[in-house]
């Protein structure tokens, strides 16, 4: 018989232990780094063991880098949150001054929407005393009922009224009660203050509302003489100041320069200024007042900071002299 080594089976490659098969396994979990206790030379002799066989190749199982946020999350919010409504009571007199102009510069600058309802004054006042108004603006000041009850106010401006005369006139001065007499119609004549001249001719404003407010402050309780010249703005003023040497005209005081001709009167020694109405001692003007329940809020704040803006002096400064 021939030699049948050829022809015999394959001799089995020798089973791998347990022991490692299990230490091979746990090496390899997901949940766990290489076993520590698996060392290289285990690993080698494992090899030897297996001869021939089939190799078992061992891949080590990276962690999964964490899914990507979803593209909206990490967008960057760009609507801009609803303006806030203001509910603002308007005054009579302070309407006057809070003109369109104003409304829409305040609207395109301001950071809320301001919701304008005209009233009197007492009206104005008594829809904050409720809470039906964030803010009031006034044409004056707060009473002492007011002002316990737990109103606060805050001056923006002054509406200051003065007495113009020809430069040449030699009027300096007048004191309160002459101030009235003449502007009602009481003393008709210069000569009757002891002043050299003939028929006083009083030129006050043609627009009513303006006519009443300046009224208010000059002579609260009186109305101008019924024989007074109305004119329509200062130009008309200082036309009839440079045609009447007698004349004597009511006018708003304000940081623009007055017309040629001439001169702001005294009244008891005591120039129309801000600073002097602010202590008392020229007090024939009408402050611009905001009116809050307490402390200023948001909503006046933010008003308040507007009209003592650039923006907002350049527009109440046609009417009022404006506070720091």
């Amino acid at each position: 018989m021939g030699n049948n080594s050829t022809g015999r089976a394959p001799r089995p490659a020798p089973a791998l232990p347990l022991s490692f098969v299990f230490a091979f396994v746990a090496a390899c979990s997901p949940d766990q780094g290489p076993a520590p206790n698996l060392s290289a030379a285990s690993i080698a002799a494992a090899s030897a063991l297996a001869g021939n066989a089939p190799q078992l190749a061992v891949c080590e199982l990276l962690p999964s880098s964490p899914l990507p946020a979803p593209t909206a999350e990490s967008l960057v919010r760009t609507t801009e949150p609803p303006r806030r409504h203001d509910a603002v009571a308007l005054g009579r007199s302070a309407a006057s001054w809070i003109d369109d102009s104003f409304t829409q510069t305040l609207a395109a600058e301001g950071t809320a929407r301001h919701d304008f309802a005209a009233s009197t004054d007492r009206d104005a006042i008594e829809l904050v005393m409720v809470g039906r108004a964030n803010f009031a603006v006034i044409g004056g000041q707060l009473s002492d009922r007011d002002l316990r009850a737990g109103l606060r106010e805050t001056r923006v401006g002054v509406e200051l009224y003065g007495l113009a005369v020809p430069v040449d006139s030699p009027v300096r001065s007048l004191s309160r009660s002459q101030l009235r007499e003449v502007l009602t119609g009481q003393v008709t004549s210069w000569q009757q203050l002891g002043f050299d001249g003939g028929a006083i001719v009083c030129v006050v404003p043609a627009d009513r509302n303006l006519a009443e407010r300046a009224a208010k402050a000059l002579i609260p309780g009186d109305a101008f003489a019924s024989t007074s010249v109305r004119v329509a703005d200062d130009l008309h003023v200082a036309d009839q100041l440079l045609q009447q040497p007698n004349a004597i005209a009511v006018v708003r005081v304000t940081k623009g320069p007055r017309e040629p001709g001439q001169k702001l009167l005294q009244i008891d020694w005591c120039p129309p200024t801000l600073e002097a109405f602010g202590y008392g001692t020229y007090p024939f003007g009408l402050p611009m007042t905001v009116v809050c329940a307490g402390p200023l809020n948001p909503a006046a704040s933010d008003f308040v900071r507007f009209a003592r803006s650039e923006s907002g002096q350049e527009l109440l400064g046609r009417s009022l002299l404006l506070l720091p």
